[in-house]
């Protein structure tokens, strides 16, 4: 469990927390009311693992798989099923508990190793890419809300979606000083760049460029 500083008064917790943080940034983060541990959720959801986390609300029940490239974009930008805002009480799901947002109840599954999961327990949406289970959704959610997004001198659309999700690769364009250059981004680096990283392919630095509420970039597609 995290260390809960709600019992502590305004001066003393800011203090707490200003100590604690400076320390050991990159070891602590507040989660609401709650100052949790990297290591915890590391412990509870290692290497190469996952676990399934199932939806469920007063008009659908859905599933999604969270392994630990999840959890490093949750440490990292609190963000979990493409969502960024009202996700402070998710770590929960890390530590093996349920979590109520709104009308919906999310509670994770017993914790496998990727090996164990079978492409049945998969499903049709959910494939093993790298070390992680991307699905469809995730593929969809790196649209930001637009109709496509740009890689070097690449554009992808939505219709690209089906074909990104089968081969997790896609074929990037790139014009610089050493000319026209064409290579394939596949496996982690794939599911890197779709986290918006900053990834090397064959010593060029390549980074997604999405869309969004003052850069959409949906009339590229046709």
């Amino acid at each position: 469990m995290g260390f809960d500083l709600v019992a502590k008064g305004p001066t003393e917790r800011r203090m707490v927390l200003q100590n604690l943080l400076e320390v050991e940034e990159d070891k602590l983060q507040l989660f609401g009311n709650t100052l949790v541990t990297r290591s915890q959720l590391e412990t509870h959801l290692p290497e190469k693992h996952c676990f399934q986390a199932t939806l469920t609300d007063e008009y659908q029940r859905t599933s999604e798989w969270i392994c630990r490239d999840d959890l490093e974009n949750f440490w990292r930008n609190k963000c979990i099923f493409g969502a960024c805002e009202e996700v402070e009480e998710m770590h929960k799901l890390f530590l093996g508990s349920c979590v109520d947002v709104y009308e919906t109840k999310i509670c994770p599954s017993q914790v496998f190793e990727l090996g164990q999961i079978t492409p049945q327990m998969l499903g049709d949406d959910h494939r093993v890419i790298g070390d992680t289970i991307i699905g469809i959704s995730d593929i969809a959610r790196a649209f930001r809300g637009g109709r496509c997004f740009k890689v070097a001198s690449t554009f992808f659309c939505e219709d690209d979606i089906p074909e990104l999700f089968r081969t997790g690769c896609m074929e990037v364009h790139q014009h610089d000083n050493s000319g026209h250059n064409v290579f394939d981004v596949c496996g982690e680096d794939f599911v890197r760049l779709m986290y918006g990283e900053v990834i090397n392919v064959n010593n060029h630095m390549v980074k997604a460029n999405f869309s969004s509420d003052f850069n959409d970039l949906s009339h590229e597609c046709i």
